[in-house]
């Protein structure tokens, strides 16, 4: 089919941030709210590609601007199949039509349905070809072939032509219906049988190469661009089984037809010569009405072919636009989760008297402690670069719950009491119920709530089971968060504080280390021994 159409609205490449895509193959819902679509979006896309394909023209008229583009994609109803190709099957025109509904939800739910559905009408021989199947019993009626040729008879008789007496009949070729240009490659080294299919091929608009050895005709194929090749299978340089092996590698086009054409009556040469890579098979002797409908069978399949191999690279172009809107939206969505972490870490820190240098020196305790622990072969295998991204950026909530705690006890410059330490205890519970809160209204939003209600709740329990609020023990208590305890104590522990002295690094290390037994993980103990001196580092750069 000649598609003549240019496209009018499409653009090579989508601005930054902008998730429009191609308004022609562009699914209502999409052009209202780009940030919803899901599967249903592409198959309107798919539906819009079909009929694209099928017609020529697109779903909705041409219209001179955008803004009437998406008008009328988003009020009016798409044209139907049959409306432009009247000849179209009518099961054809309601899959489409579903595939184009403006509301998702009456649209087919899988690609495979589409796919079961459209399988008919991709295998199915045109009509013409099937008339001429239909209206062939001339093969179980004739050993021989008679068409006119200037006055004489041409008769096909194994793989030889005899001219004898004029023709007392018509010719029984049917009248010319190819499309003038499809070139034809007969490779036999008979030229009596070359000057049989080219007559019969040109008689109805086929462009003929001849080649007379395998050689001859690769040579050809490599420098011409024929589509249906005729194969005989003894030819004097090459086995036509291995020609055919052959042209199905590079540099051969994959949608090249290959019909193998024998003069010996085998029937296994059938099976055979498919194994190797051949499309269809025609014995001799043939009638030039069969030879016809081999090509014409043979040009179908390669339409097919070549309409999916352009719905295939159409919808590898849609999947790469589709693939960059959803990085963009990513992109927005994690810089607004990155905007509310500060807002809510900011908050931490002025009810705390923490400093924003604490939080981002968490940060970088944490994504060391975690590589370091990576690299060690008795890790769980649970640290990767995922899990240290999304640790990062939770952990500066760690103590997001003391918003909620009373001046009095946050500011205390003394040792807390029973009673205020009980109460400065529930500053996990408050700040785990605050996120929890938050998940339970935005919670397939902001995927990574779950690390840090697990940071919040448990950054204050102990390896022995001795810590608050769930006195959980050992491998119970989440991996980021055992992470997280240590980070922070080592913070706290090197900063002056009203209710503490600072301490310096050498004593500090030794305080987690052989001071707190039973507090920390010891496998994680271990790895801080090999890199504490990346935490003093640390602590030196990033100053409050």
């Amino acid at each position: 089919m000649d598609f003549g159409l240019v496209r009018q609205f499409s653009s090579v490449m989508t601005s930054p941030r902008v998730l429009l895509g191609s308004v022609e193959f562009m699914s209502p819902e999409q052009s209202r709210d780009p940030t919803t679509v899901g599967a249903q979006s592409d198959i309107y896309g798919l539906g819009a590609s079909l009929f694209w394909f099928l017609t020529g023209e697109l779903p909705f008229p041409r219209v001179k601007s955008l803004a009437a583009a998406l008008r009328a994609l988003q009020q009016d109803k798409p044209r139907r199949l049959r409306m432009l190709r009247p000849d179209a099957p009518q099961d054809l025109d309601d899959l489409i039509d579903r595939m184009l509904d403006p509301v998702p939800q009456r649209r087919p739910t899988m690609p495979i349905m589409i796919m079961n559905a459209l399988t008919p009408f991709c295998t199915r021989p045109t009509s013409s070809v099937l008339d001429l199947e239909l209206e062939n019993p001339i093969r179980q009626i004739h050993q021989a072939t008679r068409i006119e040729d200037r006055g004489s008879k041409i008769e096909v008789r194994g793989d030889k032509i005899e001219k004898n007496s004029p023709l007392e009949s018509s010719s029984i070729l049917p009248p010319p219906i190819s499309k003038t240009g499809r070139r034809v490659l007969i490779v036999d080294d008979d030229p009596a049988i070359r000057e049989l299919c080219t007559r019969c091929l040109e008689g109805q608009g086929y462009q003929c190469e001849s080649a007379e050895t395998a050689g001859q005709g690769l040579e050809i194929l490599r420098n011409r661009n024929c589509e249906v090749v005729l194969l005989d299978l003894v030819l004097p340089d090459k086995d036509g089984y291995e020609v055919c092996r052959t042209l199905r590698g590079h540099p051969y086009p994959a949608s090249l037809r290959v019909i193998v054409v024998s003069g010996v009556p085998d029937q296994t040469e059938l099976s055979e010569a498919l194994i190797r890579g051949a499309d269809d098979y025609l014995p001799k002797p043939f009638v030039p009405r069969e030879l016809l409908a081999k090509v014409r069978h043979a040009f179908t399949q390669k339409n097919a072919l070549d309409q999916y191999d352009n719905l295939h690279r159409h919808l590898l172009t849609s999947n790469v636009q589709l693939e960059h809107s959803l990085v963009a939206r990513d992109q927005d969505i994690r810089q607004a989760q990155n905007a509310l972490l500060f807002g809510m870490s900011k908050l931490a820190e002025s009810r705390d008297g923490e400093t924003a240098g604490h939080m981002r020196r968490l940060q970088k305790y944490v994504r060391c402690l975690g590589e370091k622990a990576a690299e060690n072969p008795a890790s769980s295998g649970a640290v990767n670069s995922v899990f240290l991204d999304e640790m990062s950026r939770c952990v500066p909530l760690h103590d997001i719950g003391k918003l909620a705690l009373p001046d009095s006890i946050l500011l205390k410059p003394g040792i807390l009491d029973r009673a205020e330490r009980a109460q400065m205890e529930r500053h996990t519970l408050i700040g785990f119920d605050m996120l929890e809160s938050l998940g339970r209204v935005h919670g397939p939003s902001i995927p990574f709530l779950g690390m840090a209600m697990s940071i919040v709740r448990s950054h204050h329990e102990r390896f022995d089971g001795k810590g608050y609020p769930d006195h959980l023990q050992g491998d119970n208590i989440p991996e980021a968060a055992r992470i997280a305890a240590m980070a922070d104590v080592y913070d706290a522990l090197r900063r002056q504080r009203h209710h503490k002295p600072a301490l310096p690094h050498a004593q500090t290390v030794r305080q987690m280390t052989e001071g707190s037994p039973g507090q920390f993980d010891p496998f994680l103990l271990r790895v801080f021994s090999d890199c504490e001196g990346e935490f003093e580092r640390i602590f030196r750069e990033v100053i409050d």
